[in-house]
């Protein structure tokens, strides 16, 4: 589940900022009056593009897998140093209480 998170999170950060920069732009180009439907059409395509790309990135890479060992890692210590506070939320993480 953190890979898919990650992975999540990280396609949705780069779709805002290309949307965005997109929108910046038409506007500095004078077309505000840029149709809905057209910019919904365009934050879906930029998001399935992006979507492909971080995956395809991912599959070389493997930054996903190093994101949830660190994710599982940080966990571990706080359970291990505070088991008052994180023993309950151990199975998000994987473990079991």
């Amino acid at each position: 589940m953190g890979i898919d998170l990650a992975v999540a999170g990280l396609t949705a950060a780069l779709t805002s900022l290309i949307v965005g920069g997109l929108a910046t732009a038409s506007i500095a180009a004078g077309l505000a009056t840029f149709p809905v439907v057209a910019t919904v059409a365009i934050a879906i395509g930029v998001a399935v593009g992006v979507g492909y790309v971080v995956n395809l990135i991912d599959k070389k890479v493997h930054f996903t897998d190093w994101v949830a060992s660190k994710l599982r890692e940080a966990a571990a210590l706080y359970e291990k140093n505070m088991p008052t506070d994180y023993n309950p939320y151990s199975p998000m993480f994987g473990g079991m209480p």
